[in-house]
């Protein structure tokens, strides 16, 4: 599984505690997120390596700035990756004008987005949800 170098230690650690391997993937100056294009390198060199690819790549949104996640989808897309988005810190961001998170919508069906909260261990709360959920949400 691919996550960025630069997280939270809980983006990272379920990946270990799931017993595979994690591959950290460098941030990029402009959002210090994920780089799109350090993805594709990884993914080829994993590839290249393993002669697999692999199985999830977890951009996360640090700080309120939110990651270059459509070059980050389009990559995921180009290898039919899955794609686990950690949201915790991009409550109240935008991508493109538009609030993050429940209005971004993209050509994969297998996108997984990650909400958490937790402010100085006094409130904790979770939500883990699809594309597919936040859709018929969005429907009525």
């Amino acid at each position: 599984m691919i996550c960025q170098s630069m997280t939270f230690a809980a983006s990272a650690n379920p990946i270990t505690y799931l017993g595979a391997e994690p591959v950290f993937v460098d941030s990029e100056p402009q959002t210090w997120n994920m780089d799109p294009k350090l993805l594709k390198k990884a993914i080829e060199d994993r590839i290249k390596k393993t002669g697999k690819k692999p199985k999830a790549i977890i951009p996360v949104h640090l700080y309120g700035m939110p990651a270059q996640i459509q070059q980050i989808m389009d990559v995921a897309e180009e290898y039919k990756i899955p794609v686990i988005e950690d949201a915790a810190e991009s409550l109240g961001s935008h991508i493109n004008g538009k609030k993050w998170c429940f209005f971004v919508y993209y050509k994969c069906s297998w996108i997984i987005f990650l909400f958490s909260y937790n402010n100085l261990n006094l409130i904790f709360f979770g939500m883990l949800t699809s594309l597919n959920l936040i859709r018929k949400l969005q429907s009525g």
